[in-house]
């Protein structure tokens, strides 16, 4: 029997297509979790970051703050990317996601979680980047807060 080069046994994976929903259905989709957890926990912890910072806003201005806030839910929901994977975005649309963080880290945990996806948009470090600056902007601000009440 005479085998090819590219016949591979051990690395045998389903084509997409319409014979991928019977596939899954019988066999169960290989996902490593544990390597996504720290890029979900930086997008997590940037949102309380970020709520500090509009708990500040409200005390000058409670109306802008709550525009903001509401604004940040809508518009991060649609470009987080986690509706459609990054690779696929053409680029007049990937230019209105780009900017979102939370974008970052769906589509780097996605890399990292599924074995047949690659991210080639998106960057992992901007995801603690942005975290780390959120959080430390919205603690700043809360400290503010706090001694402009002492001093009051």
């Amino acid at each position: 029997m005479v085998r090819s080069v590219n016949a591979r046994e051990d690395t045998a994976r389903p084509r997409a297509g319409p014979i991928f929903a019977p596939h899954a259905l019988v066999e169960p989709i290989e996902a490593r979790l544990l390597p996504a957890l720290p890029l979900l926990a930086s997008a997590w912890i940037s949102g309380p970051g970020f709520g500090l910072g509009l708990l500040r806003l409200r005390l000058c201005r409670p109306g802008l703050a709550s525009l903001a806030a509401t604004s940040w839910m809508r518009v991060g929901m649609v470009t987080s990317g986690a509706m459609f994977p990054g690779n696929v975005l053409p680029t007049s649309f990937l230019d209105w996601v780009i900017w979102n963080p939370l974008f970052h880290a769906v589509d780097q945990a996605r890399g990292l979680a599924f074995v047949n996806y690659a991210p080639r948009h998106s960057l992992g470090w901007l995801v603690h980047v942005f975290a780390s600056e959120a959080l430390l902007v919205g603690a700043v601000a809360c400290h503010g807060r706090i001694v402009n009440k002492q001093w009051t």
